[in-house]
């Protein structure tokens, strides 16, 4: 493990993104080791959908290693807070051709020895950019899109989440919680990152970007004259993959409903009726009408931002889930 800092000049201009390419690149890590127990509902979903569309993933698996370097072509710093897949995609394709054989060399000495499914890269980079992108487009179809709006709901929850923190502890309190691997020294923002040791520039800012794939890793993008890009783990991670069945012999479900026992048990994070809806599997206006009901209980709050409103669990309502844990 190696030592990034990068200076207080860039957490100025620190914004968030939510990347679903980010995501994507990430899993495949997951994919190939299985990855944590946490994601293992997916895996099990995931290699079925690649198997049953037949793809050949050895292209990708080739610059997405296990551990180490990844290809930083496949991971541009999102240019928004919102980004689409086909949108990061076609900047895939932008890539210059000494980034690609940039890249080629790092994953290649790392790997101390030539590997065949990079073979011509450095001959033809636009070729293999464009089957790279070919290869994610269908991945991603298959793998990641379908489980995209849970994901794309727990890092809006995040965000949220850490919007509330950065009002209250101001940005050494926010960017302090972000990741065991993530601290301050000074007014440096230190990552401790697989790949290098040293200063990253950081002249174009700082994307932090939730990643549930990447975790327990820190992934990094510093590219000299690009914004230096980062993932943490999203909070309320371990509650990815749960789906919403009934729990035997579970006191608050008796006492609530099991629907409306697992909405106030997702209370974690500040959350939109969308999101709750994406956990528990029903359409918005079902989740709606359960979490209108835990808020004329008392059980949980509701707060305006703009056009969203998100639902929080009151202290009754983290006393009431503490207590009757099953």
């Amino acid at each position: 493990m190696h030592e990034r800092r990068i200076p207080a000049a860039g957490l100025g201009r620190a914004r968030f993104a939510i990347s679903p390419l980010w995501e994507t690149v990430a899993s495949l890590r997951v994919l190939a080791t299985s990855g944590p127990r946490l994601h293992a509902p997916w895996v099990d979903v995931a290699r079925r959908a690649v198997q049953d569309a037949r793809l050949d993933l050895a292209l990708l698996l080739a610059l997405v290693p296990p551990r180490g370097h990844l290809a930083d072509v496949l991971t541009p710093p999102p240019p928004r807070r919102r980004n689409t897949f086909a949108g990061e995609l076609r900047r895939i394709a932008q890539a210059e051709p000494h980034a690609v054989r940039h890249d080629l060399r790092l994953l290649q000495e790392q790997a101390g020895h030539g590997i065949p499914a990079l073979s011509g890269g450095e001959r033809d980079p636009k070729a293999l950019l464009h089957k790279a992108t070919a290869d994610l487009d269908g991945y991603w179809r298959c793998a990641v899109e379908p489980h995209w709006p849970r994901l794309r709901a727990l890092a809006e929850a995040d965000i949220a989440a850490r919007a509330e923190t950065m009002a209250a502890s101001g940005p050494h309190g926010m960017f302090a919680g972000l990741h065991p691997r993530i601290g301050l020294a000074g007014n440096d923002l230190v990552v401790q990152s697989s790949c290098g040791d040293g200063e990253v520039a950081g002249e174009g800012g700082v994307v932090l970007v939730p990643c549930a794939f990447a975790w327990p890793e820190v992934l990094l993008y510093a590219v000299p004259g690009h914004p230096c890009t980062v993932t943490y783990a999203p909070r309320g991670i371990g509650e990815l993959w749960t789906a919403a069945p009934e729990r035997d012999g579970d006191p608050l479900g008796d006492l609530l409903g099991p629907t409306r026992a697992v909405a106030l048990r997702l209370l974690d994070l500040p959350l939109t009726t969308t999101q709750v809806a994406e956990h528990l599997g029903v359409g918005p206006p079902a989740a709606n009408a359960h979490l209108k009901v835990l808020a004329r209980t008392g059980l949980a709050s509701a707060r305006r931002s703009g056009r969203l409103v998100h639902y929080s669990r009151t202290p009754l309502g983290d006393r009431l889930t503490t207590e009757s844990q099953p």
